[in-house]
């Protein structure tokens, strides 16, 4: 179950709703003061989210050192047992970046963290499996690379999603896009296939 508060559920989803419409300067900005209002709040896991959206965000802007460090920062706030199914996407963007920087130890370790098998059935998990294959790719795994591509692209159509500019796969989590407008059905996507953190 979620930890946040009906409030900041809705917030969590209007952030997510933006972020897959593209729209990252909206997104940058609201994280920016959402994050800097947090201390007052002192709820770890909404301190995490804003963290790892903002991390996931600044990788479609190319900013990759600053998104490493705050997606490092939101793994670092909870537990992986707080992040329940969310995890994936922290996870993604740190792989991602570390191995678009080359750090590529540095991206091996994180994906020696555990994660649940259910994430794959998340559209956080496609962005933690499209990241996988570039690290995979990029230290000539070509094998694994290509099924972890295939499986995200399955997961994607299944859903109808592939047409999202936001989704890894249509794109990837670092495709920058221009910002489309935001329609009903971006919100209930966007609703219905990236979890909220819980703790337990």
């Amino acid at each position: 179950m979620s930890s946040l508060t009906p409030t900041l559920e809705t917030i969590r989803l209007a952030l997510m709703t933006l972020f897959y419409a593209d729209r990252t300067e909206q997104v940058d900005a609201w994280c920016t003061t959402l994050l800097e209002a947090a201390p007052e709040r002192n709820i770890p896991t909404w301190d995490a989210l804003l963290s790892s959206l903002r991390a996931a965000n600044l990788i479609r802007q190319g900013r990759l050192l600053e998104a490493e460090r705050h997606s490092g920062l939101a793994l670092s706030r909870i537990s992986s047992r707080g992040w329940g199914l969310s995890i994936g996407l922290p996870l993604a963007t740190s792989v991602y970046a570390l191995t678009a920087m080359g750090r590529y130890d540095e991206a091996r370790a994180r994906l020696g963290r555990p994660v649940p098998e259910a994430v794959f059935q998340t559209l956080f998990g496609q962005h933690y499996l499209y990241a996988r294959g570039q690290f995979h790719l990029a230290t000539g795994r070509l094998q694994a690379a290509l099924g972890d591509f295939l499986a995200c692209g399955k997961a994607l159509e299944s859903w109808g999603a592939r047409s999202s500019r936001g989704a890894p796969g249509g794109g990837g989590p670092a495709a920058p896009g221009r910002a489309g407008p935001v329609s009903s059905m971006t919100i209930s996507w966007a609703r219905a296939i990236t979890p909220s953190p819980h703790h337990r």
